[in-house]
């Protein structure tokens, strides 16, 4: 049985920090470009419910490391302004954690009937009312109905220079450098295909995508 507990996500870190890796949320990893070093990037897409991210968070923090944390808006099951997920983010980025935008602006777009970049670009500016928002992470639900990352990576240079945006969480520098790995249904919940922990024991750097909807203290659905 796969373990998604919070005390197996600090070990997840524990086994990077043992084997001397790098542990760096995106907007730095980015930033300072292709490392030699055994590498660990956190993100986080918040999908669902809100409330439990900041226990994640709080290991990340105990290991001196921070994450890349996406929030949605147009669409969102969520209030991404409710009072504890804005006091926790603001927190957080004061902390150093990357704060950025999740978003299926396409498929809200079309079944709207609205320009999909106005509704990338006021998506962008809400966030940018309390955030330092700088990065994108698409977002698909399970009844999805259309995939905005192709949009996306096409009208990528147009869009940087409308919302200031600077990166795309599915950048391809990303999958090039890194092996990524996140919480998949197969039908059960568990690791898309070798678990971080495993990567890390092969000496592999790691693109760790997490949903805190999924990770608990003891029992899922009740923490």
């Amino acid at each position: 049985m796969t373990n998604f507990t919070y005390k197996a996500y600090a070990e997840i870190l524990q086994a990077a920090r043992d084997s001397d890796y790098l542990i760096c949320n995106i907007r730095d990893f980015i930033k300072n470009g292709k490392s030699s070093s055994k590498t660990l990037v956190l993100r986080h897409d918040i999908d669902k419910n809100p409330n439990s991210l900041l226990r994640l968070a709080e290991v990340e923090l105990k290991f001196g490391v921070t994450s890349s944390i996406f929030l949605r808006v147009a669409g969102a099951e969520y209030n991404p302004f409710s009072y504890q997920i804005t006091r926790d983010l603001l927190y957080l980025e004061e902390n150093g954690f990357d704060i950025g935008l999740h978003s299926n602006f396409l498929e809200f777009a079309s079944l709207i009937n609205l320009d999909p970049i106005s509704v990338l670009e006021n998506e962008v500016r809400s966030l940018k009312a309390f955030y330092k928002v700088i990065g994108i992470s698409c977002h698909r639900d399970i009844n999805y109905l259309v995939n905005s990352l192709p949009f996306l990576e096409k009208n990528w240079q147009k869009i940087k220079k409308i919302t200031k945006l600077e990166y795309d969480a599915y950048d391809k520098i990303l999958f090039s450098e890194l092996v990524y790995v996140s919480e998949s249904l197969k039908p059960h919940l568990t690791w898309s295909n070798n678990s971080p922990i495993d990567e890390i024991k092969n000496g592999n750097s790691v693109y760790l995508l997490t949903h805190n909807h999924w990770w608990y203290e003891s029992i899922p659905y009740l923490s």
